[in-house]
């Protein structure tokens, strides 16, 4: 009787390492059905994930030039929106026939990034949903579950598939257009910790709630006019959700503190540049998108894999 020969680990590279790559590369590494690259600017020795008081640690293929890389089934571009031109210098090394670029990217442009870079029926959006923070290179805290969004598609099945043993909630979606503008509402309000420079803002002011209203009605206008599905009911649940606790930091909050690159464009700046296609007013994302432009450093040049 012919003894079946185990399958070939699915290979895998995730271009960036900071706290969505390092927690999404710690988890495939752990699954014995992969064989994970992580491809950085700065090597580390190993990646330790922190999440719900265990301690996860893998020592994972390095690599920090774009000639090393090898073809991968899977690419999963972890870096941040603005970096997505050096993240597609690591594609033509790693990129086969039937490659699937994962883009895991704040915005709603993940296929717009990479047009001319790989063909857009093999990049596959990932809205995520995984609040953690990098503590110092390689090193990740997780703090609450995370999920991740694809849409439900050949490739979208296939990246569920991918995590099943993650312990990442990674779902599939005939209606990822809403998804991606429901969270792109979140992520134009997370916008005011960055321009106060706060540690967080009250919900009970009314200054505050009412540039959240403000931000996230703009949002699910233009989200709209895309096709998502925001009517007023679900506008209302995310404001509500938005203002159940104080507003507190996040990554572009983070960037700003540290004198980094901001990724303003992604977030509140598609909110402005999309409307201006439908002719849709965005006046408040228009004013945070001009105030974080005018406090990010203006002489600070793209840093190639900057980790989210």
């Amino acid at each position: 009787m012919a003894i079946d020969s185990p399958a070939p680990p699915t290979r895998i590279t995730v271009i960036g390492a900071g706290a969505v790559g390092a927690a999404v590369a710690v988890r495939l590494a752990l699954d014995p059905r992969n064989k994970v690259t992580v491809a950085v600017r700065t090597p580390v020795e190993r990646l330790v994930v922190v999440a719900d008081g265990a301690r996860l640690e893998v020592s994972p293929a390095i690599i920090s030039d774009p000639a090393q890389g090898r073809l991968s089934e899977w690419i999963l571009v972890a870096t941040k929106a603005y970096d997505a031109a050096t993240a597609a210098t690591w594609f033509p090394a790693l990129v086969g026939a039937s490659t699937i670029v994962a883009v895991l990217q704040n915005g709603v442009e993940h296929a717009e990034r990479f047009e001319g870079s790989v063909p857009t029926d093999r990049v596959l959006p990932v809205v995520v949903d995984l609040p953690a923070s990098r503590t110092t290179p390689g090193h990740v805290v997780q703090h609450r579950r995370g999920r991740l969004t694809v849409p439900l598609s050949d490739s979208g099945s296939a990246f569920v598939e991918l995590f099943a043993q993650s312990g990442l909630d990674v779902t599939a979606t005939a209606d990822f257009t809403t998804a991606a503008w429901e969270k792109l509402c979140v992520n134009s309000v997370g916008a005011l910790t960055a321009v106060t420079a706060a540690a967080s803002l009250s919900p009970d002011n009314a200054a505050t709630a009412g540039l959240v209203r403000a931000l996230v009605a703009e949002t699910a206008a233009v989200g709209r006019a895309e096709g998502a599905r925001i009517d007023a009911a679900a506008e209302e649940r995310i404001v509500r959700s938005l203002l159940s606790a104080p507003l507190g930091s996040n990554s572009l909050a983070d960037d700003r503190r540290a004198g980094r690159r901001l990724e303003v464009d992604a977030r509140n700046g598609a909110v402005v540049r999309i409307g201006q296609r439908h002719g849709l007013p965005t006046p408040v994302n228009r004013v945070i998108v001009e105030l974080l432009r005018s406090v990010e450093p203006a002489h600070r040049a793209p840093r190639g894999l900057l980790e989210r």
